[in-house]
């Protein structure tokens, strides 16, 4: 399953929901799903302290969602 994330909070300046989101990234992380992909959405640089691989993707200063989300 394809499961999107909306990660424009984790650009560095991290409290509330981006801290949960990440803290949620990295347990999935230590799991090692394999049966899932996490694809990060941002407008912006993301930064985690977890490295992307195979089943967490990040999709940051994309311009499909910038579209999506009407910013220019």
């Amino acid at each position: 399953m394809n499961i999107g994330i909306d990660a424009r909070g984790l650009d560095g300046r991290k409290s509330g929901i981006p801290t949960y989101i990440e803290k949620i990234l990295e347990e999935i992380d230590k799991l090692e799903d394999k049966q899932n992909k996490y694809i990060l959405y941002s407008t912006r640089k993301v930064n985690l302290d977890i490295k992307p691989h195979d089943n967490i993707i990040i999709k940051d200063e994309d311009k499909r969602f910038r579209k999506l989300l009407g910013i220019s």
